[in-house]
């Protein structure tokens, strides 16, 4: 799911007197930020990184609860966090998926390996287990594939991939 720190904004913007641009999303914005006290000239980055939280919020709740119901006997890991700029350090977002989810599932992009530092610090937030669903390498040189696609780092070589996956802390 995307997480753009002006997803605020975005629906604030919104035509409130024109009803085929009102959606659900313009009032659930306005109720939200009034329930803080605050108006769309008054908001924070802070707000909007709490905002982010509460749309995953209602989103994971709705999943959640459906999930529950018709398939109660496995896990839901929820919709991979991949945005390392508005999700990795959102403390309100960790919570929110703590709430609703048995195991956090992260998309760990551009970064050599798992983070010792930054890792346990998402499980202190959401007080469930994080499972790094992705992260990888491309090798240059095989044969009829570019191989440069998403978002994994590209090394010249087979060789080099394994030197990749060979890198990776083991204590993580």
């Amino acid at each position: 799911m995307p997480a753009y720190l002006h997803m605020l904004d975005w629906q604030l913007r919104l035509k409130a007197n024109n009803p085929l641009d009102k959606p659900t999303e313009y009032d659930a914005a306005v109720a939200w930020l009034k329930g803080r006290g605050k108006t769309a000239k008054t908001i924070t980055d802070q707000d909007r990184e709490e905002f982010i939280a509460y749309v995953f919020g209602q989103y994971y709740k709705i999943v959640s609860a459906a999930i529950r119901k018709y398939d109660p006997h496995h896990l839901y890991v929820g919709s991979r966090v991949h945005a390392r700029d508005t999700q990795f350090s959102n403390v309100a977002l960790w919570r929110v998926m703590g709430r609703y989810l048995d195991v956090i599932s992260v998309n760990d992009y551009f970064v050599w390996g798992p983070d010792p530092q930054e890792d346990p610090r998402w499980e202190s937030w959401s007080h469930k287990p994080i499972l790094i669903s992705e992260w990888y390498a491309k090798g240059r040189n095989v044969p009829d594939m570019g191989d440069t696609g998403g978002a994994g780092w590209i090394v010249k070589t087979q060789e080099d991939r394994g030197k990749y996956f060979t890198a990776i802390p083991q204590d993580v």
